[in-house]
């Protein structure tokens, strides 16, 4: 999993709808026939570990001087908790799956100076019938790749097509991605199984609505 805890003027540290990724947690590992790492044991475990990481020093504080490019320079807190499996030879499932949360301070994701274009790839992200849905590590070998071509050609992101078609928008390599039409209406890619259920995506639909926009979860073709 991955989430981020945010600086507050008052000193604390907010962590950003940490449920949903509790949720998504116990979903992948349900996914990948593990056993479930109880969502409330999730929610009190990467409290706790924000917690003391930051009363031992290990966390950005709120700075002002953020507020002058709406954040793009500012600092946040990264939350990884994962899974992996016990030691074996051979293919098999996870029994007696170990998980870790660390966390990391972290700044802005896209590279400064970077063009604000991307590119399709030619690469696959995930096949029909895969763990496209699941945030595992082995999903992220391909979008590892396609972001760094897609960064030496210049630009800051590089886009996946379905496997099948070639011809419909699935992910960023970094995110989920959006389209905001001439018409006014935004439209994000419906989550088939290649596509991962983003908690950013989820909260842009929501507050999209909330805004009075229309909002379409459909495929979007080239």
């Amino acid at each position: 999993e991955g989430l981020k805890a945010f600086p507050q003027k008052s000193g604390s540290l907010s962590i950003f709808r940490p449920d949903g990724n509790a949720k998504r947690m116990a979903n992948s590992m349900r996914g990948l026939m593990m056993p479930v790492y109880p969502e409330a044991m999730f929610l009190q475990a990467v409290k706790e570990v924000v917690r003391r990481n930051r009363d031992l020093g290990f966390a950005p504080v709120y700075d002002p001087a953020w507020e002058k490019d709406n954040f793009v320079a500012g600092h946040s807190v990264y939350i990884r908790p994962f899974s992996y499996s016990e030691g074996g030879i051979g293919v098999n499932l996870s029994s007696h799956p170990w998980v870790v949360i660390i966390t990391t301070p972290v700044g802005a994701y896209f590279k400064e100076g970077a063009a604000p274009r991307a590119m399709t790839t030619t690469r696959v992200r995930a096949n029909p019938g895969g763990t496209g849905w699941i945030k595992a590590a082995s999903n992220y070998v391909n979008s590892a790749l396609a972001k760094k071509e897609a960064e030496a050609a210049g630009y800051i992101e590089a886009v996946f097509l379905d496997a099948k078609d070639e011809q419909y928008f699935e992910e960023g390599s970094s995110s989920n991605m959006f389209f905001l039409l001439k018409g006014g209406t935004l439209v994000t890619p419906s989550l088939e199984d290649t596509i991962l259920p983003g908690i950013t995506r989820s909260t842009v639909i929501q507050i999209a609505r909330d805004k009075g926009l229309k909002v379409e979860e459909r495929r979007v073709s080239v």
